[in-house]
């Protein structure tokens, strides 16, 4: 982790675990994602929790962000953790969704919201837990999700 970023005497002026997402996450069209570790279902401790202060529901997703294998800038591989990782996996989704819609032709006009929409829909969820929430948001990323429902014909 990084070290030496903020002085020891920083702290939330209101400290509540469940509105620590910063301002873009907080915004209406973006999609803010939260990270977990995928080997044990469980949510990663660090993580921003929900919903805004006006009660906006964020995060959407969850997303594998626990040592998630990544290469490195010396041509290796290590294990990275933290919500930048689990943005990138989302990206990375976001990405393999437009190339489906727009490259291929099958949605052309798709757009962002759009996006933002199919992964919401596409979210795995336990059915022990109650949906949208502050921790998980609409549940766990699930691009198999996602692409079972376009090919289902669920509109966006």
């Amino acid at each position: 982790p990084m070290e030496g970023f903020i002085s020891d005497n920083t702290y939330f002026i209101r400290s509540d675990p469940y509105t620590t997402i910063l301002t873009l996450g907080n915004a209406l069209n973006p999609l803010t994602v939260t990270a977990y570790n995928d080997a044990d279902d469980s949510l990663y401790q660090n993580s921003s929790r929900g919903y805004t202060r006006i009660n906006r529901i964020k995060p959407e997703v969850a997303a594998p962000g626990v040592n998630v294998i990544g290469p490195t800038l010396d041509g290796g591989f290590a294990p990275f953790t933290g919500t930048s990782v689990s943005a990138a996996h989302t990206a990375g989704i976001a990405a393999l969704i437009f190339e489906w819609g727009i490259i291929r032709g099958n949605l052309p006009g798709m757009s962002t919201i759009e996006i933002k929409n199919l992964i919401i829909r596409g979210a795995r969820r336990d059915i022990n837990i109650v949906y949208p929430n502050r921790d998980w948001g609409y549940g766990i990323l699930d691009i198999f999700n996602v692409f079972n429902a376009l090919r289902g014909g669920i509109g966006l």
